[in-house]
């Protein structure tokens, strides 16, 4: 006969209910939040679970590794899905009645699974989450200072982080009271410095050791805290059936409120992962307002948001954009153009659409050119299913192709290929080769763009 379970979990003990396929309860118990323990409890019970749940807080990620381990049938249910469900069910709340309503749940299979996040992604969770909490409170230690000088009239004004301590000093000298108060607060901000440079470097380590955040770095906006935090936040990419489920997942999308004749659209969910939101909102503000960011198609079209909808507007609009780029750069293995770029060392001087066809189907890609001297760089993109690979040369020393896919992401370059084959008419936007794949049936695609490249000049 197949069980289900319910725990209520706290930092001592935990409340497990078992109910049958019926509803009946089995069992209660009460008994030491250990995963050793429980396992030892359940199995004493029955040997057959369909669903064991728990609610997601600060230990479920060690108790559910712990029981799946074991082999038993472990969820972990979202905390507002699970809030709701309960709330609906009883009017009085305690542990006995919350495992009750949780293995009712499992019982009828009406929950919502989070995905409990891997061993290594905790750690560069914990890394971020210390290395925040150290700046903060330095942050805080500073204001705090700046603060309370300036009742005595002793202004620190605009001054570098490495002369701060010596501004302090400055403006106490002669205030001997002053000046005792301010020497642990100098000497805590001291270490803070000291210890926040420390994880500051780990991270630095850790990223630049670690493939996936290199190549997210090479989108516009995205640094090193930022390529982490993703990493760290997503986990596990293949959870995402559609890149654009990620910008949901991180509370950049709309509410929607429905409701009779009424129908609206409202603010951001603001759900999800709260430092991943803070650190794409930072990326898209630096992206659309940095004075020495880099073109980038992407600036380019938030700013053009900016204009009809407002910054604001505009800066949420792009970071949920980077978000499902920066998932889709993931999945392919692709990187930005800001790297092709840095190489060119100048900005794109155009774009235009052209169709390409072939046994594996036709899908629109959008050419652009870079103006560059003695550069060569071959890329390469597959169509359809099929597998089939084109490279695309450049078509001479004084222009570099770059291709954008339609979902953003710009496709990687596999080695030098500088060399131009044929001529295309004017005007053809269309390349048909059913026979034969290349470098030669590309570089007629070539051909026609820098035809046309004085026009994008």
């Amino acid at each position: 006969m197949t069980l289900f379970a319910g725990l209520d979990v706290s930092v001592r003990e935990t409340s497990v209910c078992v109910v049958d396929a019926a509803g009946k309860v089995l069992a209660e118990r009460k008994i030491a939040t250990e995963p050793d323990d429980l396992i030892e409890l359940l199995r004493s019970i029955s040997s057959e679970y369909g669903r064991i749940g728990l609610e997601a807080g600060p230990l479920s990620q060690w108790l559910v590794n712990g029981l799946a381990d074991a082999g038993l049938p472990v969820v972990c249910v979202e905390t507002r899905h699970m809030k709701a469900l309960l709330t609906a069910q009883q009017i009085n709340k305690s542990d006995r009645n919350d495992a009750r309503g949780i293995a009712q749940m499992m019982r009828v299979g009406l929950f919502k699974p989070v995905h409990v996040k891997t061993l290594a992604s905790q750690e560069w969770r914990m890394l971020l989450t210390s290395r925040k909490l150290l700046q903060r409170k330095l942050l805080d230690v500073e204001a705090d200072l700046r603060g309370t000088l300036r009742n005595f009239g002793l202004k620190v004004g605009v001054v570098s982080v490495g002369g701060f301590e010596a501004r302090i000093r400055e403006l106490v000298e002669g205030f001997h009271r002053l000046a005792a108060i301010m020497e642990p607060m100098l000497a805590v901000r001291r270490v803070l410095r000291e210890q926040f440079s420390v994880l500051h470097r780990m991270l630095l380590r850790l990223v630049r050791h670690d493939p996936v955040c290199r190549r997210l770095m090479t989108a516009p906006g995205v640094g090193p805290v930022v390529a982490l935090t993703y990493r760290a936040a997503i986990d596990q990419p293949q959870r995402f059936l559609h890149s654009k489920a990620v910008g949901a997942s991180a509370g950049l999308t709309p509410k929607r409120f429905q409701s009779g004749e009424s129908d609206y659209d409202g603010g951001i969910s603001k759900a999800g992962d709260v430092m991943l939101r803070t650190m794409l909102y930072e990326a898209a503000q630096s992206l659309l307002t940095h004075s020495g960011a880099r073109w980038s198609w992407l600036r380019a079209w938030g700013l053009r948001v900016a204009q009809r909808r407002g910054m604001r507007r505009a800066t949420v609009a792009v970071a949920r954009r980077l978000a499902v780029i920066l998932h889709r750069m993931w999945v392919d293995e692709t990187v930005s153009v800001r790297s092709w770029a840095v190489l060119a060392g100048r900005s794109p001087i155009g774009c235009r659409r052209c169709s390409m066809v072939g046994a594996a189907g036709a899908h629109q890609y959008q050419l652009g050119l870079f103006l560059a001297d003695d550069l060569g760089e071959v890329f390469q993109t597959q169509l359809g299913e099929g597998e089939q690979r084109f490279d695309v040369g450049v078509v001479d020393p004084d222009a570099a192709l770059f291709f954008l896919h339609p979902a953003g992401y710009f496709i990687e370059p596999v080695g030098i290929f500088a060399e131009c084959f044929g001529d295309m008419s004017e005007g053809e936007d269309r390349f048909d080769d059913r026979h034969r794949y290349g470098a030669g049936s590309f570089a007629t695609v070539c051909a026609q763009f820098h035809g046309s490249s004085s026009s994008m000049r």
